[in-house]
């Protein structure tokens, strides 16, 4: 498989960059203590400077959200996970790294799907600022994950807006009105006892149906729906906490 091919690369680059640094900059306890000449100096310096940037660009490429299976035993990939390619970059790097390297990064990921510019600009001016009446007191914690649910929506993960609205719909009536069970008993417990208007219970239900089509029958959700389910939970908010 390429996969296992990717792996034994970066292995070898990872090697090659510890072999040059470990001449460049023996460790103190090293036996062996390099004299190097100016040229050899230069020679190693450039060598690292090429795999470094080779580094960069595997970890742009590198594929941190499919799932994966390698042959390689668990100390391997424990050292894969820690490894300068590997491993996340490091939240003080991170800015460097991105102002260094964010047109390699947007290039990969716009030419391997990974990003589409155009669904993503597409999206985002597909959406009204969710406006709310004064005076609605949404859960700071609850407008959160619903601004997530939106930025979802404008990277075309519909799937994950939907579930992520279905999730605000249930923690909202769980710990408001301290109701537990399935979601389907809770909307209507809430309406029985009349904590809910019809149409509230009506949004509610119409999340808890696209996600359901998520997560019982592992079906993709349409942009459309996507759209309809963060509609349907502003409204839901806007009834809950006005």
């Amino acid at each position: 498989m390429t996969i296992y091919k990717e792996d034994e690369d970066l292995l070898q680059l990872i090697s090659e960059l510890i072999n040059i640094q470990d001449k460049l900059e023996p460790d103190n306890n090293s036996k062996i203590k390099l004299v190097l000449s100016i040229d050899e100096r230069k020679k190693l310096e450039d060598q690292w400077d090429e795999l470094f940037r080779k580094s960069n660009t595997t970890k742009i490429e590198l594929d941190r959200i499919r799932i994966r299976e390698t042959p390689h035993h668990k100390a391997i990939v424990d050292f894969f996970r820690m490894s300068p390619v590997h491993g996340p970059v490091k939240q003080e790097n991170f800015n460097d790294f991105w102002e260094n390297h964010y047109e390699e990064i947007l290039d990969f990921h716009t030419d391997n799907e990974l990003l589409e510019r155009g669904t993503f600009i597409s999206n985002y001016y597909k959406l009204i600022p969710p406006y709310v009446k004064v005076g609605t007191a949404i859960p700071e914690g609850i407008k959160n994950i619903y601004h997530e649910s939106r930025w979802c929506f404008v990277y075309g993960q519909y799937n994950a807006t939907v579930a992520m609205s279905r999730t605000i719909i249930e923690t909202v009536l769980k710990i408001k009105y301290r109701l537990s069970g399935d979601l389907n008993d809770i909307i209507e417990t809430a309406k029985e006892r009349s904590l809910i208007s019809s149409k509230t219970k009506l949004n509610a239900h119409r999340v808890r149906i696209l996600a359901n089509k998520i997560l019982h029958r592992a079906e993709s959700i349409s942009e459309k729906e996507a759209k309809d389910a963060i509609d349907y939970t502003l409204i839901f908010l806007e009834e809950i906490y006005l």
